[in-house]
């Protein structure tokens, strides 16, 4: 998580933490490891506007919004990001609309 975000959420929830969030990351990490959890979470930090709303004081559901960032679902406008690793057409069948990402390289 963005450190900002994390302060936000012990703030909010009192919890180092919270429940949902570490029932979430439990589930995702069935199907991701670490570091693509992490990609996808930096990725929409930026993508889904969450910096922005945060930056303006505007983002009153930090534990909501890291738990949205961590569910498997949908790229923002449909598809992968234009800067993805492999091309389309050797993406898995279905994973234009869905958050398909290789492994995190580092």
């Amino acid at each position: 998580m963005p450190a900002a975000l994390s302060e936000a959420m012990r703030t909010t929830t009192g919890r180092e933490i919270p429940k949902t969030l570490l029932d979430t990351i439990t589930i995702q990490l069935r199907d991701r490891t670490a570091l693509q959890l992490r990609d996808r979470v930096l990725r929409r930090w930026e993508s889904h506007n969450y910096r922005a709303t945060f930056e303006a004081g505007a983002l009153t559901r930090p534990v909501g919004a890291a738990v949205t960032m961590l569910r498997h679902g949908p790229c923002p406008g449909g598809g992968p990001p234009a800067d993805h690793p492999i091309p389309l057409e050797l993406l898995p069948q279905g994973a234009a609309q869905q958050d398909q990402h290789p492994p995190s390289v580092d």
